[in-house]
């Protein structure tokens, strides 16, 4: 009896010990913040930042949510914070204005915003400033991923903020027609990844919706050949079919890198042939996920958008 009592006394001990070690090692919740942006408005965002890097200027990604959604919304359904741990950086996940960005597009017959169109561009410059003050960002090395409104408005900031953002990843956007002539005062690196079964963002260019009215876009490759020739990227580009694990997604991959850009800078795009509006890997599991299928198209399921993510932008 005696042999079993300390037995169990150990077991116990360890328990405690894996749980003071968890403890440790697990990030702090991520919280709501707030700032004053440059055109007056206050605005929202949450931020996660890792124990083990608190303390010190990090690498920080901000993940722009889709039409509709929130920082909470992409918080909970797309969430970075588990890379974030493993590999040391910060996420910051930003409000949108009525649940919207104002990423470029200017010809819209839907009017996005009520009341006020907001500086969308001065917003996300705010957080990554306060960052950099605070100590918290490796200015450096500030990122930005989004997908839908998020995934354009992430052009629209390669566009006219190279200079505090250094390279992006736009998920199921093309590039806000309006943005055809943008010149980056930097170049940076992007990553694609667009399906070219979109019902929302048409792969051939045009009209933005189900309804096509609101604004316009350009074409998947289009937007791709635009960021090759910003970026200088003079050689041909390699196109390599990605391996099509899953057999029952309706779609598959295939990477197209240009070769030969200036200053270091790299364009990918992942043309998801047969993808519908949807973030490869994330499986939507519930009942509604028969009609999202139906209303949004196949998800790519053949891997994992968000580890490319990070892999591309050095994270």
């Amino acid at each position: 009896m005696h042999g079993k009592t300390i037995h169990k006394k150990m077991l116990v001990l360890m328990m405690v010990i894996t749980l003071i070690i968890a403890g440790l090692t697990t990030p702090a919740s991520a919280r709501a913040e707030s700032i004053i942006a440059p055109d007056g408005l206050k605005r929202s965002y949450t931020l996660t930042i890792p124990e083990s890097v608190r303390g010190r200027p990090t690498p920080v990604l901000f993940v722009l949510h889709g039409g509709g959604g929130s920082g909470k919304q992409i918080h909970k359904s797309l969430s970075y914070d588990r890379l974030a741990r493993r590999y040391g950086f910060i996420v910051v996940y930003p409000d949108g204005l009525e649940r919207h960005w104002n990423d470029g597009r200017n010809d819209s017959k839907t009017p996005f915003f009520r009341k006020v169109t907001p500086d969308d561009v001065g917003f996300l410059r705010a957080i990554a400033d306060k960052l950099i003050v605070n100590g918290r960002a490796d200015a450096a090395r500030i990122m930005i991923t989004g997908v839908s409104n998020g995934g354009m408005m992430t052009q629209r900031l390669l566009c006219e903020a190279s200079d505090v953002f250094s390279a992006g990843a736009s998920i199921i956007a093309g590039l806000p027609a309006a943005l055809r002539q943008c010149q980056p005062e930097r170049r940076r690196s992007l990553l694609l990844i667009n399906g070219d079964n979109d019902p929302l963002m048409p792969w051939n260019g045009g009209g933005v919706g189900f309804r096509r009215v609101r604004g316009t876009v350009l074409s998947g490759p289009d937007t791709f050949a635009h960021w090759q020739s910003v970026y200088g990227c003079s050689g041909p580009v390699v196109s390599t079919p990605m391996r099509d694990r899953n057999k029952s997604d309706q779609s598959h991959p295939v990477l197209m890198a240009s070769q030969n850009c200036e200053q270091g800078s790299k364009v990918h795009m992942v043309q998801i042939v047969g993808g519908g509006h949807n973030v490869p890997g994330v499986k939507k599991k519930g009942r509604r996920s028969k009609f999202r299928k139906k209303l949004l198209g196949p998800t790519n399921m053949d891997f994992d958008a968000q580890r490319m993510v990070v892999r591309f932008l050095g994270l």
